[in-house]
């Protein structure tokens, strides 16, 4: 049964949905999540994110990869578009504009190639969140860098191994 994998209970500051079939990059993307406090589902196929999209509770964002599955990420997102107003960012390898401008058209909100930082990823997160306004949203709650955006490093794993299991060898 899926559910939410959570960070800090005390610092929980969304719930957010990763649709992306590659299950390394998943769980590397839900592992810097996690740390920042965001609870965090995955979703390997379309079907799977539209159904997540539509649960109770729904995420309060999406990260969709474009390069799915049967149903690719365009047309995903331009399901949950037509059914929610939640934010949705694209993950993708693809770097053309025309691959840009197509996925923001199809309803996405942010786009973001990867290889990606997690400081811009946690960045974008903070911005799309802020904009719509989430219920118990508190800036302050966040671990933040003196610019203001949220900061993960890779030493982060060192410091909190029960955080970051190393499952992914």
């Amino acid at each position: 049964m899926p559910g939410w994998m959570s960070g800090d209970a005390a610092h929980h500051t969304g719930r957010i949905l990763v649709v992306e079939d590659d299950a390394v990059q998943a769980r590397a993307l839900g592992v810097v999540l996690c740390h920042e406090g965001y609870a965090v589902e995955t979703a390997t196929t379309g079907a799977e994110a539209l159904e997540r999209t539509h649960g109770v509770p729904g995420p309060d964002l999406v990260f969709l990869d474009l390069q799915l599955p049967a149903l690719s990420g365009t047309e995903v997102a331009r399901r949950i578009r037509a059914a929610s107003g939640v934010p949705i960012i694209l993950l993708t390898a693809r770097r053309q504009e025309s691959d840009k401008v197509v996925g923001l058209d199809a309803g996405a909100d942010d786009y973001v190639s990867k290889p990606f930082s997690p400081n811009e990823l946690l960045a974008r997160v903070c911005a799309q969140l802020r904009r719509g306004r989430l219920p118990g949203w508190n800036e302050r709650r966040l671990p933040r860098t003196g610019r203001g955006v949220p900061r993960w490093r890779a030493s982060d794993r060192a410091a909190h191994p029960a955080r970051h299991p190393r499952g992914d060898r």
